[in-house]
Formats: structure tokens, sequence, C-alpha cells
């Protein structure tokens, strides 16, 4: 469902501005998730920033795979090292966090820390590729 609508809205916005976009607003709807008092509301939350994410991923997988097309195959394996060792370093920061200052408090640094990766993304990745030839 959402790969068709990430193609609509890759084409409508670009790609860059579809990650820039769909993180500010993971980044919000995740903090709402957590200052929410209903369990109902805080699901429907979870699905919404569900929906942005899966639209953030599909177009920034295909942003990273054209940044140096002449090296796609070393381009996707440092990618994916890349969003392995986040998910490490995300997990172990996030359970300090979580065990120090409560559930409560994950929501808006999490929410914090997507705000900062929209601005990094914005500001340093292009939507023209670069070759070889040209670095």
């Amino acid at each position: 469902m959402t790969s068709s609508l990430s193609g609509r809205v890759v084409s409508w916005l670009g790609r860059r501005k579809t990650v820039v976009y769909n993180q500010v607003l993971s980044g919000v709807v995740i903090l709402v998730i957590t200052l929410v008092p209903s369990v109902y509301l805080s699901m429907f939350s979870r699905l919404v920033a569900s929906l942005f994410v899966s639209l953030l991923y599909s177009a920034q997988s295909g942003i990273v795979l054209e940044q140096v097309p002449d090296y796609r195959g070393t381009v996707m394996s440092l990618n994916q090292a890349a969003g392995l060792l986040g998910g490490t370093i995300g997990g172990i920061s996030g359970g300090l966090v979580l065990a120090r200052y409560g559930y409560n408090f994950l929501g808006p640094i999490l929410g914090v820390i997507m705000g900062c990766s929209a601005y990094i993304f914005s500001k340093y990745v292009s939507e023209k590729p670069v070759s070889a030839s040209n670095r």
C-alpha cells in the first residue's frame, strides 16, 4: 500500500523533500504518542507514524542508492551498515534513557533526534547523483 503511495509522493515532492518532511512529521507524531492520555489515541498515532516512516524509508533508499551511481553496491552496503550501527546505538541509548528517565521522556528525545536528522539530510544530501568522473 505505501509503496504506491510513496511513488506518488516522491513524484510530487521529490525524494529529498519527501524524506525531510516525513522525518519531521514522524518526529512530531512520535512525540505525540508519548504525551496523549488515551491508549487508543496513542495506537492511532503509532499507525500514522508508521505511515510516515514507511514513506521516509522508501524515498531514503532511492536517494541513497543514486548518490554515487558508479558504486551502487558499495553505497548500498555502507547504507545498510550505517543503519545497523544506528539501530544498535539507538537501542542502547534509548534503553538507557528509558531506564533513567521513563517512557514520557523518550518520545521528546526521539522527536528531537528525528528533527536533527531531517536538518542534516536537508542540508547535506543532494538530489543530483555524483558520478565517479565528476568528483
